[in-house]
């Protein structure tokens, strides 16, 4: 999450990020005020 990201006053910063995880993996996931985020897993 950027650090100035906020519903009011920046409801368009966002970060995309792109990770390699395994079944072990533990997803770590933050958000701002107000805010949400998406997932998307596939298998490769």
């Amino acid at each position: 999450m950027p650090p100035n990201a906020n519903y009011k006053t920046n409801p368009q910063a966002y970060q995309i990020r792109e990770i390699t995880v395994t079944n072990k993996y533990i997803l770590k996931q933050s958000s701002a005020p107000g805010g949400d985020f998406a997932i998307s897993i596939t298998e490769k």
